[in-house]
């Protein structure tokens, strides 16, 4: 796949019912005209047939991967749907899947998901505008890419990495610090450079955590200041081959110039559609900044508590089944619960004293020894309040000190 000679790179700004969008034009072989901003109307106005490379924010996607034995081209998606189900928070029915254009290792495919409701949303505000889109890429697939390199864009409100060929993220810049550290720390090997890009309008945030820890590794940031706009640094570095969100159920079909020109009821229908999908993916657009910051913490904690794990595919989903397996492991054996019961009984008549204990066939065999046999029955009576079976298996009395083997189980 080629870059069009002439061609527009865009991105959203502002998405509400008047979406706000910049835009530059481009033709190979020279620099990039001036960057433009403007509402989505007079963009179309002024790219009229022109193709348009839309940029997505990458707090929208997730770039992932998936190991799947199938090769057949008519069966992978399907295959990797199911791979991604287990691992997913989300019904993966509402997700989009987007292969990278890169061949398997290992029969292990570089995979992009995003919400379907997003696609529809940005489909429709620039299908509805009249705008010639021809390609949707992820923003941090347009850093250059280069091997053992780790590169930083700080944006205008939040930061863009890309980290690997085909991994890449983007975060708030007051979340940058805490999430570029977790991703260091779990990449091996470690990057060689770590270049730190600033564009117009931007500042470098606090990343005092992830300084100390790079200097520890004895690796420091490059510092790069760019005078040039977001877009600008995007057009001078996007190379092929382009990863293309645009993939089946959204191949990319040609705009019909007559399509702006809907007039009558219809185009007072499409407007109002357009108006709801573009409030809709405005505060999905937020939730999903604050919910990436949220979900890099949960991946922090999972590493720390497992940390042998290879890899951290949504956690949170992982977790929770873990959970619910032993929460039933649990409740299907008797064990628990009897050790429960017992350890809360003997906790409250320290004058007991629990010589030994067997489980056999779902019950429990306990030894006690007391200096006052009445504390026995006691005993025997608190666990009969919680609900379990007592049966006094035998006793004996040697002076002072009174012993009996107690079998206790959960009534069937």
């Amino acid at each position: 796949m080629s870059l069009p000679f002439e061609h527009a790179l865009l991105r959203f700004i502002r998405l509400d019912d008047k979406p706000l969008v910049e835009w530059l034009i481009q033709r190979a072989g020279d620099p990039p005209m001036p960057l433009q901003k403007g509402p989505l109307a007079e963009c179309a106005e002024q790219l009229q047939t022109l193709p348009v490379i839309l940029l997505v924010p990458s707090t929208e996607l997730l770039l992932t991967s998936a190991t799947v034995p199938i090769q057949a081209k008519h069966q992978l998606r399907q295959a990797l749907r199911f791979a991604l189900e287990e691992s997913c928070s989300e019904d993966i029915e509402q997700l989009h899947i987007a292969l990278a254009p890169a061949p398997p290792l290992a029969n292990r495919y570089p995979l992009a998901v995003i919400s379907h409701q997003l696609m529809k949303g940005w489909l429709a505000l620039l299908r509805d505008a009249g705008i010639n889109l021809q390609h949707m890429v992820a923003d941090c697939m347009t850093l250059p890419y280069l091997p053992d390199t780790m590169t930083i864009v700080i944006n205008e409100h939040y930061a863009v990495v890309r980290h690997h060929e085909w991994q890449g993220f983007a975060v708030e810049q007051d979340n940058l610090d805490k999430l570029l550290l977790t991703t260091l720390q779990n990449t091996t090997p470690l990057p060689k450079e770590i270049r730190l890009v600033t564009v117009t309008n931007s500042n470098i945030p606090a990343l005092a955590s992830t300084q100390s820890w790079l200097e520890k590794q004895a690796r420091s940031f490059h510092i790069n200041p760019e005078s040039i706009s977001f877009l600008h640094y995007a057009a001078k570095h996007i190379s092929l081959p382009v990863w293309d969100l645009l993939q089946p159920p959204y191949r990319n079909k040609p705009l019909q110039q007559h399509s702006r020109y809907w007039l009558g009821a219809g185009i007072i229908a499409s407007l109002s559609l357009m108006v709801a999908l573009g409030g809709e993916g405005y505060q999905y657009f937020q939730l999903r900044q604050q919910q990436q910051a949220l979900q890099q913490e949960i991946n922090g904690l999972y590493k720390q508590v497992f940390p042998n794990a290879t890899h951290v595919n949504s956690p949170r989903v992982l977790i929770q089944r873990e959970l619910d397996k032993r929460t039933t492991t649990a409740a299907s054996q008797p064990l628990f619960a009897l050790l429960y019961s017992v350890g809360s009984a003997l906790k409250e008549m320290p004058e007991l004293k629990l010589m030994g204990i067997t489980y056999e066939k779902q019950q429990m065999a306990i030894e006690l020894q007391a200096a006052m046999p009445d504390s026995l029955q006691e005993f025997i009576a608190a666990i009969e309040a919680r609900g379990l079976k007592v049966q006094q298996k035998n006793s004996e009395q040697q002076k002072d000190i009174a012993s009996v083997v107690l079998l206790i189980g959960v009534p069937q």
